[in-house]
């Protein structure tokens, strides 16, 4: 076990690759148990957990990431969107309503995709916010989109 300090932003650095630990931990003492197949941070003044990732070998181009850790800095900063590390990891027709929202829509859906993803997990925050985008009035299924709102579509007949 080492005990890397989180930087700025709540990233670590392991053998040339960046971990995020979270945003609530930067400048803090971590322990991060490195294994041959897995790399585990650890905030050593609650014994708690804090994300848990595959090692990675070699040297990765970007921050390995879990999107649930980086959801509370994008709900808060939704200007970084666009150019946000996690937008691969939102569902396309999630994407699109954001990326066509102006800023306040996109801020109050960035919140609410943040407290469902705090209550429930980043990949239920996901498939709630496209079920609530393919249920709204008078909305059509996009191409490509496979969350059943081309059923539901046929089934009411809009």
């Amino acid at each position: 076990m080492g005990e890397p300090q989180g930087r700025q932003y709540g990233q670590i650095d392991i053998d040339s690759n960046r971990y995020l630990a979270g945003p609530a931990l930067p400048g803090r003492r971590l322990l991060a148990a490195v294994r041959w197949d897995s790399v585990q941070i650890t905030d050593p003044g609650t014994g708690e957990i804090v994300a848990g990732y595959p090692r990675i070998y070699g040297r990765s181009p970007s921050t390995l990431q879990d999107p649930e850790l980086a959801m509370p800095v994008l709900a808060a900063k939704p200007g970084s969107w666009g150019e946000s590390s996690i937008r691969p990891d939102f569902p396309e027709d999630v994407r699109a309503w954001l990326d066509e929202a102006d800023s306040k829509r996109l801020a109050q859906s960035l919140r609410s995709i943040g407290a469902a993803c705090a209550a429930a997990g980043f990949g239920n925050a996901v498939a709630a916010a496209s079920r609530a985008i393919a249920d709204r009035p008078g909305s059509r299924p996009r191409p490509g989109c496979s969350c059943g709102c081309a059923a539901r579509s046929a089934r009411t007949g809009s």
